[in-house]
């Protein structure tokens, strides 16, 4: 895989990405997750799918997910979302839209981890029962692009159930597991046949067992004006 001249992002600079469109362009972090996680699902769309099951953490990777959750349901979309940690640890901008996903009447399914919903004990078995041979795409909103190392328990169970499905598998930013910059793979890692990256590829996925993981790429337009001194111009 090469980049073909195509910017290619560090962990670093994906988060001053953000940091530069909040603070110098004005523009609301829940604004940058709204443009994400939409435009996400309309790719997810393609697929057609009857249902789908999301699998959000509790950082702004899961708040993605949220997003998409949203937008997925207004489409008509049977969706399930299972959140991988205690609800009290979702903050800022993924907080606001869990608030807005909880408030929104859809048929959605909150089975929170480790917080008196689902103990650990059970989380593995209450996970791959919703997680069925019904549920047409799984989407990966676990770890963000700042994760390292091997998942935590809670997570790579939710991983390893994900990739022993047959549904189509969607990764969001980075395949969880997938180290952003060094393409390093964890134990485990989420295996994508899709992976909707924002801005611009991520130097992890140069490496080449990064391809083992990544399935097709796709890179997500968040609504920031070009900037060139992260390489990011001129993408109409």
């Amino acid at each position: 895989m090469t980049s073909s001249d195509r910017p290619v992002l560090s962990c670093a600079a994906s988060r001053k990405i953000d940091e530069i469109a909040i603070g110098e362009f004005g523009i609301p972090g829940v604004v940058l997750m709204e443009n994400a996680g939409r435009n996400c699902a309309s790719e997810i769309l393609r697929f057609d799918p009857g249902s789908v099951v999301i699998l959000c953490g509790t950082g702004n990777n899961g708040g993605d997910g949220f997003v998409i959750a949203r937008h997925l349901a207004i489409a008509g979309v049977k969706t399930k979302v299972i959140v991988c940690g205690k609800a009290e640890k979702i903050s800022g901008d993924a907080a606001i839209n869990f608030e807005i996903l909880k408030r929104s009447g859809h048929d959605l399914l909150f089975a929170v981890s480790a917080d008196g919903t689902w103990g650990e004990s059970t989380f593995s078995t209450n996970l791959r029962t919703v997680m069925n041979e019904e549920t047409d795409v799984v989407v990966d909103c676990l770890l963000g692009t700042g994760a390292t190392g091997d998942p935590r328990p809670l997570v790579a169970a939710a991983i390893i159930a994900a990739n022993s499905m047959s549904a189509k598998r969607v990764a969001v930013d980075v395949p969880s597991g997938l180290d952003c910059d060094t393409g390093d793979i964890g134990k485990p890692t989420f295996d994508a046949d899709l992976t909707l990256t924002m801005v611009a590829w991520k130097m992890g996925f140069l490496a080449d067992e990064a391809n083992h993981v990544l399935g097709e790429l796709r890179v997500i337009d968040i609504g920031i004006p070009d900037i060139p001194e992260l390489g990011i111009e001129n993408r109409a």
